[in-house]
């Protein structure tokens, strides 16, 4: 279901970028917890190439690194689409907050 839910705000999103019209960003917020790996990745790999070739447009998502296979990932912060990055490790100081709460 989250993934159809997803497909649906990315329709409606891409189609705006296309007639420059409306909102030119999308927000998802831990909606890819359950849709496998793989399937993720390719969807915000197309994501990412659609608006990068379109030159306009912003696509946020949260998401658990532990989703995404780890080439995918590096993949993903080298093309620089990473913009935060938090953790539990190294005693919670990459922690949102920098705390737990």
């Amino acid at each position: 279901m989250y993934m159809k839910i997803n497909m649906f705000d990315l329709a409606l999103f891409l189609n705006r970028i296309d007639l420059n019209a409306g909102c030119q960003f999308l927000i998802h917020d831990g909606s890819y917890c359950k849709p496998n790996p793989d399937a993720k990745a390719k969807v915000i790999k197309y994501v990412d190439e659609y608006l990068k070739r379109k030159g306009t447009g912003q696509y946020f998502i949260t998401i658990n690194k532990s989703e995404l296979d780890e080439k995918d990932l590096e993949f993903l912060k080298s093309q620089g689409t990473v913009v935060a990055e938090f953790d539990r490790e190294y005693k919670d100081t990459h922690r949102f907050f920098g705390f737990k709460y």
